[in-house]
């Protein structure tokens, strides 16, 4: 993960089999970025609820920092997104698994690495060999929306001004 120079844009690399019409069918999406920001800003940002509140595309009802630990998004009573963390290296490292309501439970894990002094490569891959085509089309286009959320707040303080 360490880049000769900065890349300030966000990568999307799905890894892919291919179906017998000759589609392909992602079975990982991998996403990479850099974070103006030292890992612990960035390690925050993605486990402190106040600052997941402000980038994330629902409410963090509850993320328990060890393994065994329960994840959910969603409102009380109603979660939309549920897992359980499996594994934790504080600061660098996370995995959970991640199943929308009624979806496949999915893989999601997260690395840090500090590539510059105060700049952060993060990480983040998911994986399912179960999900639909649903799913994977919301995760395909939920993850860049939350990536670049938490990107902003981490480097400017203050969440996207989304058009409400």
């Amino acid at each position: 993960m360490r880049p000769n120079w900065l890349l300030a844009v966000m990568l999307l690399v799905p890894i892919a089999l291919r179906a017998a019409d000759g589609s392909f069918i992602p079975v990982a999406l991998e996403f990479n970025i850099y974070v103006v920001g030292s890992p612990k800003k960035v390690w925050d940002a993605l486990t402190i609820k106040e600052q997941v509140d402000l980038y994330y595309m629902c409410p963090q009802e509850k993320f328990e920092l060890k393994p065994g630990g329960s994840v959910e998004y969603g409102t009380p009573g109603k979660p939309l997104l549920s897992g359980t963390v499996t594994e934790i290296k504080e600061g660098t490292h996370l995995v959970y698994s991640l199943a929308m309501t009624h979806g496949a439970e999915t893989r999601v894990e997260v690395d840090l690495e500090e590539v510059s002094p105060g700049v952060t490569a993060l990480e983040l891959k998911q994986s399912s060999g179960a999900w639909g085509d649903k799913d994977r089309e919301n995760y395909l286009s939920g993850w860049p929306v939350i990536l670049s959320g938490l990107k902003t707040l981490v480097e400017t303080g203050k969440p996207i001004p989304w058009k409400k």
